[in-house]
């Protein structure tokens, strides 16, 4: 909060700059800076702080006004609040005269901190299809390929090249196979080709739906009691995978480490790589339930406050899966192969594939 604040501060005092008409001098690395960053934006600097204004009004209600005497004013009211907590302050205006530009609260990006729960639409943990179709497909084994898409050409190109490779390379799965589709042209598509599919009726905000999907499909899947492959449309089938699973976790999933055994949960390496999201087996309990929907309770919405939730929900997956590690005691264990992880590797020194004496300098130096 330090640097941010800072930051606030020099934002008024570059507002003073643009707007007031008494100058109030920037510090002259804050000033520099400011220019660099007019530059870079190619923007005046009455454009570059009227643009800045907007990307952090979610954050911090910024009004700003001349009163009678002509002097500047600011006032700051910070405006996070807890999710059951309701505000009955009215919105503000920003106001800049001499520019003739007025933004309203209104504009802010919603998201859970705006309405009371009492306002919010309940939360949907599962997918909304035909649960039925999903355990007559799944049959006596209780077991389901699962993979979704849209029927737009370029999407669904892609996903019909994974249903033929699984009918050519594990034609034993196809029986079990399902497409979730995201539109009524994926269903069409789909049966026309042999191949299952079940329609979401849930998709009026898509990108939304796309990040949760997995993990929804994962969530249903479970709360049915099945088994679950859940696939990205992209990868390919070459041999049955189920073969090579040990059937003795909650979820099995590729790494994209080169050496699990050394790297996988090593803090220096990306979060994102320890697990690979495009390919998850899970078998169904009442614990995974419970992990499943507390991550989508977390994630549920677009932003969170001002804060647009990270794009890559591998990402986001990972580093809630290493809270669960670190936490005392851990409430998530990792096993590759023979070795069990039941922490996050802080203390091992960190290993580059460089000859030693070129990176681990001594003390001092």
């Amino acid at each position: 909060y330090i640097r941010a604040w800072t930051w606030l501060l020099t934002l008024v005092q570059a507002l003073s700059c643009v707007f007031g008409r008494h100058v109030i001098p920037l510090a002259a690395s804050s000033e520099r800076r400011f220019r660099e960053m007019c530059r870079a934006e190619q923007k005046q600097p009455e454009d570059f702080v009227l643009s800045w204004v907007q990307q952090i009004r979610g954050f911090i209600n910024v009004s700003i006004w001349e009163n009678s005497s002509g002097k500047l004013e600011e006032m700051l009211t910070p405006v996070y609040k807890p999710l059951a907590v309701k505000s009955q302050q009215p919105a503000h205006m920003f106001q800049a005269a001499d520019a003739g530009i007025h933004f309203s609260d209104a504009l802010r990006r919603p998201s859970a901190f705006d309405a009371d729960l009492e306002d919010e639409a309940p939360r949907r943990y599962v997918l909304n299809v035909n649960t039925s179709r999903l355990l007559e497909i799944a049959g006596r084994g209780r077991r389901l390929v699962v993979s979704w898409t849209t029927g737009g050409p370029k999407r669904w190109s892609i996903a019909h090249n994974l249903a033929l490779s699984i009918r050519q390379n594990a034609p034993e799965l196809e029986s079990t196979f399902v497409f979730v589709a995201l539109d009524q042209d994926a269903v069409v598509r789909a049966e026309a080709a042999g191949f299952h599919a079940v329609l979401n009726e849930d998709n009026a905000d898509l990108q939304d739906t796309i990040w949760k999907m997995r993990w929804l499909i994962l969530s249903t899947c479970t709360a049915l009691n099945l088994e679950v492959l859940v696939v990205d449309s992209d990868i390919v089938f070459l041999s049955n995978p189920f073969e090579h699973f040990y059937l003795d976790s909650d979820l099995e999933a590729m790494t994209d480490h080169f050496f699990p055994a050394r790297q996988l949960w090593a803090t220096w390496l990306r979060p994102a790589e320890h697990i690979n999201t495009g390919f998850i087996f899970s078998r169904p309990s009442y614990k995974l339930l419970e992990f499943l929907v507390e991550f989508i309770d977390a994630h549920y919405t677009g932003y969170e406050g001002p804060t647009l939730r990270d794009g890559m929900d591998q990402r986001v997956f990972n580093k809630f899966v290493m809270s669960k590690i670190q936490s005392s005691p851990p409430e998530v264990v990792s096993v590759h192969e023979n070795e069990t992880f039941t922490g996050l590797d802080w203390q091992r020194p960190a290993k580059r594939f460089l000859p030693q004496k070129l990176w681990d300098l001594p003390r001092g130096r």
